[in-house]
């Protein structure tokens, strides 16, 4: 709360003479910011200050003038002598002050200083006792027995403690039942006066006996006042001992110490592990517990450094089934390393590589199997078996599902992937295989990105107002309240209802019976899969007003964009009258009264106009009498629309699924998590597509409805032997037909060099043209393609050469003669 706040809280009075109103405002303020004090209790806080040790009586008189302040004391410095006479340590200085009569406090204060200086100089004068710590020449002097014999101090440790929650034993003392606490931490047996004044009365068998021990309580520096200690017998059950106990002044429990306790076999210490005992020593452990201390693998020193070799036992133990197979499915899906022994092994067997070292030895390329080795001949050498393409291996037909394996650890992408193979492998058509494999992982496609969209689909105008319409929610509200929002596809119109809590479907007909009375029965009507939407209820409802019931696609709101636009500039305007503070149902009706009567974007005419053929007033003057032409608003909105799809598809990278019924898809799921995957791991069969809406079922025959980017084609990755062998035939057959395929691209790209030895001054033109028309996309001509192959065998490296643009003639010389 501010002061000024206070200010007015408080009673205010008028100025005096020589006043002002400032400082009267002090004075009010001063008077309710003071703590109120207790005079009484102040002077009891006063009369109970003592001279501290060490202090000196001016730097008591300083505290007591300090405390003064709040006591309200008519005379201070009467108040203030009188308790440094009565609370001074020094007993002289009492004395002297007490023998003058009426001393005032600066007299007090004089005698006080000179008493202190001469103490202090006194004590600097005066020598210390020489007998004192001094060497004397009485030896062997026997001292006298003294009266007594002085002892140790002893720890009453509970005495003063908590009382509150304490579990006591009783036993018997003397013959008397006594209530006791058994604590460990106690040397002796304590007992207060008051319960030793009861055991008198009682006649408790004692002896009684003088100490000079000094008792301390728990953390206490002070001992306690013993009033005398006694012996006596104290019994629990069959068992005796004799006990002292001590009786102290302060009130106590009663305390049973640590060694009668234990004699009395009340008090249980377990034995400490780290605790050598001749108890334990002589116990014969090892033939006590045989399996602890025998063995090969119970040595007896943990640090030995002997050797401990295992038996080979004839019999295991069984394994549990599970941990076997976890063990087997880990061991096989773990690809293993491939050495360069193994590409040595499989080359040798390997026909197509026997095919490629006898071309290497013999020079006859014309018996080559595969041609695509044609266009990399000048860099293919052989060690032992092992075929090289410069200086990356050339794998075996047998290893390359390895190697795939060995190159998506880790789960690289295409492209990366790619990388990490080219620079160590090589073989025909290797590009190809990593993107299959890539695309064919079964992790990769649960965490890859979904379909792109299909081109959209617009919502042709329907042919009258109120024949289609589209429904939604609009909510929740801070206040708990809901938006029931309807739109008419032809007129644009729009209904908002506002509801509370409830969104159940007998609302919702409540709702709609209230519209349709006014603009009557629609044809259809479009909403979500809301639970009220679903319900048999609204279904009954609809069948019996004759109204088709258009639910759109789960999870894709997209498809009834017309009323969530709708929604959309709905919430804009509750957002500000929530900013403003206005009142949110007043706003929302005025934003009505302006969007009915504007002319709408799409259809350049305002909804009121289209849906009841007429212009609402407005506080806007308006003289023109508008007409309508139903064909120019079906012209504009085909316009808009189109040119919405257009930018929509652009933006959004749309494409055409080519998804059919029986297709293997991946369905995505909502993420739980950071680690979540994005599709479903489960496979999910396609049964119908229509346009971008798809009917997907899964194993245990569930139908769901999905929009297609929701959903991704599934491929299943084939065996090896299936990839070889097709790897082969494709092979097989781009020789045959005199195709060369996209790998020969991707070899040209490669190597720069095999690009230069073409390009040789040597070339026909014809052949540069073909070569160009290979680098383009293929060569279709066989004629070309068996030319082609022959110039490549005759061909001389050169030096690369930088590329060359053509180069025209701009077309102001045109007129001109130019020579070269």
């Amino acid at each position: 709360m501010e002061v000024q706040d206070v200010y007015y809280t408080l009673v205010e009075r008028d100025p005096g003479e020589h006043e002002t109103v400032y400082e009267v405002a002090v004075e009010i303020l001063n008077n309710h910011f003071t703590p109120q004090v207790n005079n009484s209790f102040q002077r009891n806080q006063f009369r109970a200050m003592e001279q501290k040790p060490q202090e000196t009586i001016e730097q008591f008189i300083t505290r007591l003038r300090q405390k003064a302040i709040y006591c309200n004391f008519g005379n201070v410095d009467e108040a203030i002598c009188d308790q440094v006479i009565d609370k001074c340590s020094s007993k002289r200085l009492r004395r002297k002050l007490l023998e003058r009569h009426n001393v005032t406090l600066q007299q007090l204060r004089e005698t006080a200083q000179a008493m202190e200086a001469a103490e202090k100089q006194a004590t600097s004068i005066e020598q210390p006792i020489e007998s004192v710590n001094k060497v004397s020449t009485y030896a062997n002097d026997t001292c006298s027995e003294p009266d007594y014999e002085n002892e140790d101090d002893d720890y009453a440790f509970t005495v003063h403690g908590n009382q509150g929650k304490v579990s006591k034993f009783t036993v018997n003392v003397g013959g008397i039942d006594v209530p006791v606490v058994i604590d460990s931490g106690a040397t002796v047996n304590i007992i207060d006066r008051t319960l030793w004044e009861h055991l008198k009365k009682n006649k408790i068998k004692c002896e009684s006996k003088t100490s000079s021990k000094n008792l301390y309580a728990y953390g206490s520096n002070k001992p306690l006042t013993i009033a005398g200690s006694f012996n006596t017998n104290v019994c629990v059950n069959d068992r005796c001992v004799s006990a002292d106990f001590f009786v102290i002044e302060e009130d106590g429990q009663a305390l049973l110490g640590h060694k009668t306790s234990i004699e009395l076999g009340v008090l249980k210490i377990e034995t400490n592990v780290n605790t050598v005992t001749d108890n334990v020593v002589k116990t014969n452990y090892t033939s006590k517990f045989p399996k602890v201390f025998s063995g090969s693998q119970n040595i007896a020193d943990s640090l030995s450094r002997l050797l401990v070799v295992p038996k080979n036992e004839s019999k295991q133990g069984e394994i549990n089934q599970a941990e076997e197979y976890i063990r087997f499915v880990a061991s096989e899906s773990t690809p293993n390393a491939v050495k360069i022994e193994d590409v040595d092994k499989m080359s040798l067997n390997d026909k197509e590589l026997q095919n490629i070292r006898n071309c290497l030895l013999n020079g006859r390329w014309q018996d080559l199997l595969n041609k695509q080795y044609l266009t990399v001949k000048q860099e293919l050498s052989s060690i032992g078996h092992i075929v090289l393409r410069g200086t990356r291996l050339i794998i075996p037909t047998e290893l390359r599902n390895q190697i795939l394996k060995l190159g998506h650890e880790g789960h690289p992408g295409i492209v990366l992937m790619k990388q990490r193979l080219r620079s160590k492998v090589w073989w025909p058509n290797m590009d190809k295989s990593i993107e299959e494999y890539c695309k064919s992982c079964y992790g990769c496609q649960l965490v890859a990105n979904p379909e792109k969209p299909e081109p959209m689909i617009r919502t042709s105008l329907p042919s009258k107002p109120w024949e289609q319409i589209s429904a939604d929610f609009l909510g929740p509200l801070p206040s708990g309240e809901y938006l029931f929002t309807v739109v008419d596809y032809y007129s644009r119109w729009l209904e908002v209802t506002i509801m509370s809590k409830s969104t159940s479907a007998d609302r919702v007909i409540d709702a709609l019976d209230k519209m349709f009375t006014i603009h009557g029965l629609p044809i259809s009507i479009a909403t979500d899969n809301g639970p009220q939407f679903i319900s048999d209820t609204f279904k009954k409802y609809l069948d019996q007003n004759g109204i088709v019931h258009r639910r759109i696609t789960p999870l894709w709101p997209a498809a009834n964009g017309e009323i969530e636009r709708q929604n959309r500039s709905l919430l804009k305007r509750m957002r500000i009258a929530n900013a403003e503070k206005k009142n949110l149902s007043t706003e929302i009706q005025t934003y009505l009264k302006m969007y009915r009567s504007t002319p709408h974007c799409t259809t350049g005419v305002s909804p009121a106009e289209l849906l009841f053929n007429r212009t609402l007033r407005t506080k806007l003057p308006d003289i023109q009498i508008r007409s309508h032409d139903d064909t120019e608003v079906r012209d504009r909105d085909s316009q808009r629309k189109e040119k919405g799809k257009l930018y929509a598809d652009t933006r959004r990278n749309a494409t055409t699924n080519d998804l059919k019924a029986g297709d293997s898809v991946l369905v995505k799921q909502n993420r739980g998590n950071k680690l979540s995957t994005t599709f479903n791991p489960k496979p999910f069969t396609l049964l119908e597509k229509h346009g971008n809406s798809v009917v997907v079922q899964n194993d245990d025959g569930d139908t769901y409805k999905r929009n297609v980017t929701h959903i991704k084609r599934f491929i299943e990755r084939k065996s090896s032997e299936n990839v070889n062998s097709e790897n082969v035939n494709s092979e097989n057959q781009n020789v045959n037909s005199g195709n060369v395929n996209s790998e020969n691209q991707n070899v040209y790209s490669e190597n720069q060099n095999v690009y230069s030895e073409i390009q040789n001054q040597n070339i026909s033109s014809e052949n540069q043209n073909v070569l160009k028309g290979n680098q383009n996309g293929g060569i279709n001509d066989k004629a070309q393609s068996n030319k082609l192959m022959k110039s490549v065998p005759s061909l001389e490296p050169s030096k690369p050469s930088r590329p060359t643009r053509d180069r025209k003639l701009p077309s102001r010389y045109k007129d001109f003669v130019l020579s070269n």
